[in-house]
């Protein structure tokens, strides 16, 4: 029988009540009501709109047109979870990955060429109003494309893994010729391509919180994956991620890294001077919060530094969520993310297919972006939630239903060691991991 949603009902039923509450910012409440539940939210409002106190019906947000653009697009994203969750569980979910190399390496080449040409302008045309970070590529924020780019990345990464785990062999009976061809996978060679492209975009754009991601996730996927990967498959892998590091290494701007990162700690005090400002924000509205997607416009009332700078994003994800959502978001949030942890533990440990490096890659890439939004928000945008949300149903989408046949240990066919024939053999029907959907219909057999 096939499962609905993510298949665990506390993250479902969270990410129900995560939706509602900020649908729920936008009733309209009688003014004894709103003067219990949220006090300032009438402040703050007077303040930005320059309108003397009335008593009709307001809602808790304090700015309803970005809470309408906020809440469409969390139960967007939230549909696309559940919707590919299902798609997943009932065919392959391998195009999913290819699509996200393909459009990595769109997104990649765009924002090398236009660095390349010194231009500041998105698609060399459209130039972005106001100071910030300047734009790479189809971003406006380069930040932002790093948050794509280090999701996308290990996704791109487990997937070329999975490839290279099933069709690289290192069997002494074979001819090291064979065991050399078997690791040069074309579809694992694209995906690492478009894995390192993608890896020296975000080294060009020098994004702090990019690198640390990115790190994180290596890390993650290099503890998590090592203890389900034998010996000689392990030396190919090493192979192949020293060439890679190699590569990159060769394009990165060694100088320009080492001084965007020496500059952290000066340009700190400017995070801290936001994340404290905030605070008072988030003790005002603890309850019903000022409205997802309102921080910047609360921000126009609490803001006391210099308003030479304006404070438009709390650098820090998890404490714009508290400040937008108060306990209305934040509690169902906290419950969601803890039970998608859980969930995805359980769906990893128990994957004994080669599906496993995909699952790997794609926690991989949220493992970054939860790095990442210690410093940033880049999950705000669009693009970057939508990607998030086909990640995380990589991560969890229940396999789908095994036949007795497939459950069936795949054996190895002996072979003759001799000879370019026999060798091109052995290599096609070389041994290959038990219930392997990726290549156990083209290149294995199994017992009948």
């Amino acid at each position: 029988m096939r499962q609905t949603g993510s298949g665990n009902r506390w993250l479902d039923v969270s990410l129900v009540c995560l939706v509602a509450g900020a649908w729920l910012q936008l009733l309209p409440l009688p003014e004894s009501v709103l003067t219990t539940i949220s006090p300032e939210t009438r402040t703050v409002i007077e303040a930005v709109r320059l309108v003397a106190r009335d008593t009709t019906l307001t809602s808790v947000s304090v700015e309803p047109r970005s809470t309408v653009w906020a809440a469409g697009v969390l139960t967007a994203n939230v549909l696309l979870f559940w919707s590919v969750c299902a798609l997943f569980q009932r065919g392959d979910m391998r195009w999913s990955v290819r699509v996200i190399a393909w459009l990595g390496i769109v997104f990649a080449t765009l924002g090398l060429a236009q660095a390349a040409s010194g231009s500041g302008a998105v698609y060399w045309w459209w130039a972005p109003f106001g100071e910030g970070a300047e734009p790479f590529g189809t971003f406006i924020n380069r930040n932002h494309f790093a948050t794509w780019v280090i999701m996308a990345t290990p996704a791109c990464v487990g997937y070329a893994i999975a490839r290279l785990y099933v069709s690289a062999t290192d069997d002494p009976t074979h001819h090291w010729t064979a065991r050399l061809v078997s690791v040069f996978d074309g579809r694992a060679l694209f995906l690492l391509f478009a894995g390192i492209l993608m890896t020296v975009a975000l080294l060009v754009t020098l994004s702090r919180s990019g690198l640390l991601g990115l790190t994180a996730a290596t890390v993650f996927v290099v503890l998590v994956g090592s203890r389900q990967i034998d010996r000689r498959r392990r030396r190919w892998l090493g192979a192949y991620v020293t060439a890679a590091a190699i590569i990159v290494v060769a394009f990165a701007d060694t100088d320009a890294l080492v001084q965007r990162f020496n500059q952290t700690v000066a340009t700190s005090s400017g995070r801290i001077a936001i994340w404290r400002e905030t605070l008072p924000l988030i003790e005002d509205f603890w309850a019903t919060g000022t409205g997802a997607g309102t921080y910047q416009t609360a921000m126009l009332v609490y803001q006391e530094s210099d308003r030479v700078v304006y404070f438009n994003q709390a650098h820090n994800h998890y404490l714009q969520i508290v400040a937008e959502g108060g306990l209305l978001l934040s509690i169902p949030a906290a419950v969601a993310l803890l039970s998608f942890l859980r969930l995805a533990r359980r769906r990893v440990m128990s994957d004994r297919t080669a599906v496993f490096w995909i699952r790997i890659g794609a926690a991989g890439g949220l493992v970054a972006v939860m790095v990442q939004n210690l410093w940033e928000t880049g999950l705000r945008m669009p693009a970057n939630a939508a990607l998030a949300a086909v990640l995380a149903a990589l991560v969890v989408h229940a396999p789908r239903h095994q036949s007795h046949r497939d459950e069936q240990p795949a054996v190895k066919i002996p072979l003759p060691s001799t000879g370019a024939a026999s060798r091109l053999t052995a290599l096609r029907l070389g041994r290959i991991p038990p219930l392997c959907p990726l290549v156990a219909p083209c290149t294995g057999r199994t017992r009948r």
